[in-house]
């Protein structure tokens, strides 16, 4: 779960991370995954708490064990992203973990991805660097991920308009005639303003 939460990676990837999956860099910490959309290892920085928790878990591991999370009911395999998922909700079920109004929470991982981004975003991280946070192909996938919440929307177009809008002085002189004057003028006062 504390991967999930802390990372934004997928269940997939967790799921499949080795034990050595975690490392120290410069006094950074890192973990490595392999990315089965991108066809590959990608590192991503981790919170040093986090580091500390696996790095925990890890050294209490049977000795010849390859995964982080391996199956119970096949040594040598990782647990499968659905059994994770399992675990988890009777996990927050027995500790009665619930919503803010009260019902039970309803948990799934890819969520975590969503709030990954929507926090880098409201943090003014650009979109660019949530894409590669996010080890997302295109920044069109990052944006689907992300979105202002109504109070941070209107803070920032309030910000624009002070800046551009209700005070910004507009002068209309129109003295052409021909259709291609106006285009031309048009576009000569949009690139202006």
């Amino acid at each position: 779960f504390l991967t999930l939460y802390s990372t934004g990676m997928r269940k997939s990837e967790v799921t499949t991370l080795k034990k050595d999956c975690i490392v120290k860099v410069q006094g950074k910490s890192y973990i490595r995954s392999y990315q089965n959309k991108m066809r590959k290892f990608v590192e991503t920085q981790i919170p040093d708490a986090l580091y500390e928790i696996i790095d925990t878990y890890r050294k209490n591991l049977p000795r010849g064990t390859i995964y982080l999370f391996e199956s119970p009911a096949k040594p040598g395999r990782p647990r499968t992203a659905s059994g994770i998922v399992r675990n988890i909700i009777k996990l927050f079920e027995s500790l009665n973990i619930t919503d803010q109004d009260g019902t039970p929470y309803h948990f799934t991982a890819h969520s975590y991805r969503h709030l990954m981004a929507h926090r880098m975003l409201e943090a003014n991280i650009p979109i660019q660097i949530i894409q590669t946070r996010l080890h997302h192909l295109s920044p069109e996938m990052s944006i689907v991920y992300v979105d202002y919440s109504s109070g941070r929307k209107m803070a920032l177009m309030q910000g624009f308009s002070d800046r551009h809008g209700d005070d910004a002085e507009f002068k209309v002189d129109i003295s052409c005639v021909k259709d291609d004057d106006i285009s031309e003028y048009l576009k000569k006062q949009n690139l202006a303003q």
